[in-house]
């Protein structure tokens, strides 16, 4: 399947059609921005690929690369014990970029999504779970486009766990959209937020949302560096894409949830207030300090945990932006009220 053919199946295709499609990709055509095959990875990696399987992911494998990406691989084996350093190779000045994982890592996962519920959204498939550590995302999302380098190797993720594992990183998305909305939130309550901040963090809430309809329709690689090629990838409508990005307004993004058929959603009662678990309380001389995870020392910091309209009741909007901005305070979405937004059952 040639990327002509992927083109025109995009707009027409369900999520599992969509990553069945990725999947059949012809890796040498997913290298072909920048200028190998399969056969140059291979022989490049030498000894580095054997003993094992080896899968391209990364922007290439999810068909958003151009001649400027790195080629990263992705190699599983039974000889590795734990998750290695990348490996830099050099072909031409494209960088070549091996990871290696223990096979029994991705066995551990398939395990673990068999467990996970699922459930049916607006958006499209969700887990009843909170979403995973960062970290996990950024190699989940990878995985889920992987394409074999080797003819004839089995494909990563079996289905079920593909869709578990799609459903993590919808839902990843859509509690960074209930965070983004509780600092907008803040920010409209502040005195000292400009227009324009408070216009920029309505939009990146809103963009939160692009990012999670983009993933549900199977286009995971996402951020702000990929989103808008993942927009067109993935046929999303055009309107509703240009509507997230000129976002200004509270009422901008209550009318994005609407469309999407999401709800209106309270940050206030669905977001978690908590003292940043990197944050170290220090001594200097007799005096004490907050050492955030920016290494910087302050003298006084807000102490306020719980949901975010209790700490707004008990501090200031700017006091508590403030603890953020220092990495003095952390942000989580609570599971059960963004279960009760979603309409779904853990």
């Amino acid at each position: 399947m040639n990327d002509r053919q992927l083109a025109e199946l995009a707009g027409h295709a369900s999520e599992r059609e969509w990553m069945t499609m990725l999947a059949q990709r012809d890796v040498d055509v997913a290298l072909r921005p920048v200028g190998m095959t399969a056969s140059d990875v291979l022989a490049l990696g030498g000894s580095v690929l054997e003993g094992g399987e080896p899968y391209l992911v990364g922007s290439l494998a999810s068909g958003v690369g151009n001649a400027g990406s790195d080629v990263d691989v992705h190699m599983f084996s039974d000889k590795v014990e734990e998750v290695s350093p990348s490996i830099l190779f050099f072909h031409g000045d494209t960088p070549v970029d091996i990871e290696q994982f223990p096979t029994g890592l991705l066995a551990a996962v398939r395990e673990a999504a068999a467990s996970f519920p699922v459930a049916e959204t607006p958006v499209g498939t969700v887990t009843a779970a909170g979403a995973p550590p960062s970290p996990m995302r950024s190699v989940w999302s990878r995985w889920l486009t992987a394409v074999p380098l080797r003819r004839g190797a089995p494909e990563l993720l079996d289905d079920d766990t593909g869709k578990v594992i799609a459903g993590s990183l919808v839902r990843a998305a859509l509690e960074d959209l209930l965070l983004n909305l509780a600092v907008a939130w803040l920010a409209a309550e502040s005195a000292a937020a400009s227009e324009d901040t408070r216009a920029y963090l309505w939009r990146r809430a809103a963009r939160s949302l692009v990012e999670a309809r983009c993933r549900a329709a199977g286009g995971f690689a996402t951020g702000d560096k990929w989103l808008p090629a993942q927009c067109r990838r993935v046929a999303l409508d055009a309107e509703f894409v240009r509507s997230a990005y000129t976002a200004r307004t509270s009422r901008d993004v209550d009318l994005l949830l609407d469309e999407t058929g999401l709800g209106r959603v309270d940050p206030g009662l669905a977001v978690l207030v908590s003292p940043d678990p990197t944050a170290q309380v220090v001594s200097v001389g007799r005096e004490s300090y907050l050492l955030s995870a920016h290494k910087m020392l302050s003298p006084t910091w807000p102490d306020v945990s719980g949901s975010l309209e209790k700490c707004l009741s008990a501090t200031s909007a700017d006091r508590l932006l403030e603890g953020l901005r220092m990495r003095h305070l952390t942000l989580t979405a609570d599971t059960a009220a963004t279960n009760l937004w979603l309409g779904v059952t853990a």
